[in-house]
């Protein structure tokens, strides 16, 4: 799990990121990235109804993009708000690795690793 530092919570944070922020997309993610001048860098998962109609199929979703997040937080950029939004249905059926080499790529294009 993120610490609360490393989570994006309040409504105008989200709204300034969609607004403001990179936009770099895969076929199951699109990453929003705006800077946030401080010294470390804050994450939020979306994973809409669209993705799954069964909250247990997104909240392990969420669980599974955490965990990569918690693993590979060293290697992330500091100073960066992060909006990962989950699209297509297919993502609840990728098995783990799978789902990290997609997260890997959305990332890299955002530019967001070290």
């Amino acid at each position: 799990m993120l610490t609360k530092p490393h989570r994006l919570l309040r409504t105008h944070n989200f709204e300034e990121v969609f607004k403001k922020g990179k936009k770099a997309t895969t076929p199951f993610f699109v990453v929003y990235a705006r800077e946030n001048g401080l010294s470390l860098s804050r994450f939020a998962i979306v994973v809409s109804l669209k993705v799954s109609k069964k909250a247990v199929e997104r909240n392990l979703v969420k669980r599974r993009i955490r965990s990569f997040i918690h693993i590979k937080l060293a290697s992330f950029k500091k100073g960066y708000d992060v909006i990962i939004r989950v699209q297509g249905g297919a993502v609840v059926t990728l098995p783990y690795q799978e789902l990290e080499k997609e997260l890997i790529e959305v990332f890299s294009k955002a530019h967001l690793f070290n």
